[in-house]
């Protein structure tokens, strides 16, 4: 396959991701007084990203891992608890070490994703099966530096896509 056709593969992908977002952030946003942004969710599913295990079995795969996440995220602003027990496989790398991040300066008003370290329910992965099935997200892809999706960050690398 040329790189041609693989950065339109790329594209189309990261351009349903990113719609697919959307749509979960308006059906969110209005039926939830606690509100949510595009950008918000995009952090947490690029956190997915980073704690998804390299070593993980194919299922979950990295796109359904973070997207399950994501609607964990959901979930949890809807006011649902969720439990810290999970009948998905956790990815071994996510809870083989501690990483100290390098100390940075955070705003006060920053977002900061208390959920970067924790386990969606089978309920989440379930809606993220789904949510892949039915937008076509079925691209695997083994980091964020490869999609096209930001969350308005500095640290962000890839471009936004918008129309």
């Amino acid at each position: 396959m040329s790189d041609k056709k693989e950065e339109d593969i790329v594209i189309e992908f990261s351009a349903r991701l990113a719609e697919t977002f959307r749509g979960k952030v308006k059906e969110h946003n209005s039926s939830y007084p606690n509100k949510v942004s595009l950008a918000q969710v995009i952090k947490v599913y690029r956190h997915g990203v980073e704690t998804f295990g390299s070593d993980n079995e194919p299922n979950p795969n990295i796109n359904e891992w973070s997207i399950a996440r994501v609607n964990m995220f959901l979930r949890m602003k809807q006011g649902k608890m969720t439990s810290n027990k999970s009948e998905t496989k956790i990815p071994k790398e996510a809870m083989s070490a501690l990483v100290f991040e390098a100390p940075s300066i955070k705003r006060v008003d920053s977002f900061l994703d208390l959920t970067k370290n924790w386990t969606p329910d089978e309920e989440d992965f379930e809606l993220a099966r789904s949510d892949v099935e039915k937008n076509q997200l079925n691209y695997n892809f083994k980091s964020t530096e490869e999609i096209y999706l930001t969350d308005g960050s500095r640290s962000s690398h890839s471009i936004e896509i918008t129309y």
